[in-house]
């Protein structure tokens, strides 16, 4: 589990850099991270956004949408799934913000149930 606890400055309305790739999104707030921050260990944790009013009391809470920003940072044009060779199987996965991955190989078809 990890926390962190960052306040966003520069609220963008309509960014154009996002809008463009994502327009579905162009009435939504877009926050601005501090280029500071390290966003590759970011988007490793559960991320969500509270906002509060002038008074300090809890107006909302939600979660992001991460989709693009991992596209963006953790690109990948290799092969992708099983390759075989005479001796062994490689198997190339994309999991960018996985922390384990299991695989089970059978020696057959497996039995049916």
């Amino acid at each position: 589990m990890c926390l962190i606890i960052l306040k966003l400055f520069n609220i963008l309305v309509g960014s154009t850099r996002v809008t463009q790739k994502f327009p579905f999104i162009s009435s939504y707030r877009a926050f601005r991270v501090p280029s500071s921050v390290d966003v590759a260990s970011l988007v490793k944790c559960q991320l969500v956004v509270a906002s509060f009013g002038a008074d300090g009391k809890h107006v909302d809470v939600t979660g992001l949408q991460l989709p693009g920003v991992l596209d963006d940072m953790f690109a990948y044009t290799g092969p992708l799934g099983a390759v075989f060779s005479k001796d062994s199987v490689s198997l190339h996965l994309w999991a960018p913000t996985t922390h384990n991955v299991s695989v089970w190989f059978l020696d057959g078809p497996p039995a049916l149930l």
